[in-house]
């Protein structure tokens, strides 16, 4: 039973990695078919670039606060919906609306919502007094990398608070409640 699966992963993962990590050695282009082993030679141009050091710094920035910030808001909303209000269930399922729309559909709605001629959050800003002139969100260096990570954290926030509500759920109702009794909060 453990084969299909097997080859699946083998296929589908290790290959692709295995067969990446071979390639970094060597100076294989898409262009030409002959290729020659180089050893660390793709490395060390890698890690001489002047620009490695911020392109570093900038993934794992966004790494970092696509995955914490939608985590920690998915927990936060997944404790409120545990709690059992009324209308937590309207909250849940309008919630997760957002999950099913396409990444490109995702991706036009946030453009369009940054957009610094006619986006929403200008006009909402300037509305408010905020703002006098539009800000290009995504055309800046120092706001496109919150405003990708803004929309990142929209889009995976359901998927994160359906995870953690399913956890929080299955937490039976006597083990809450021994906790409480023995002095948890």
């Amino acid at each position: 039973l453990i084969v299909p699966g097997l080859a699946v992963f083998l296929a589908i993962i290790l290959y692709p990695f295995v067969d990446a990590v071979i390639t970094s050695f060597t100076d294989r282009s898409m262009l030409y078919p002959d290729y020659k082993f180089v050893a660390f030679a793709n490395y060390v141009k890698v890690f001489k670039d002047p620009y490695f050091g911020k392109t570093l710094g900038t993934t794992l920035l966004f790494v970092l606060g696509s995955t914490i910030l939608p985590y920690t808001l998915g927990f936060i909303w997944a404790i409120d919906l545990n709690q059992g209000f009324k209308g937590a269930e309207f909250l849940r399922g309008v919630t997760l609306v957002n999950w099913i729309i396409p990444g490109t559909a995702i991706g036009f709605l946030w453009s369009w919502i940054f957009n610094g001629q006619y986006g929403i959050l200008n006009s909402i800003l300037k509305a408010l007094g905020i703002l006098e002139t539009g800000i290009p969100w995504l055309g800046q260096t120092n706001t496109a990398l919150l405003c990708v990570i803004v929309a990142r954290t929209w889009q995976m926030l359901p998927w994160y608070m359906a995870f953690l509500l399913g956890g929080l759920q299955s937490v039976s109702h006597d083990q809450v409640e021994a906790a409480h009794i023995d002095g948890a909060n």
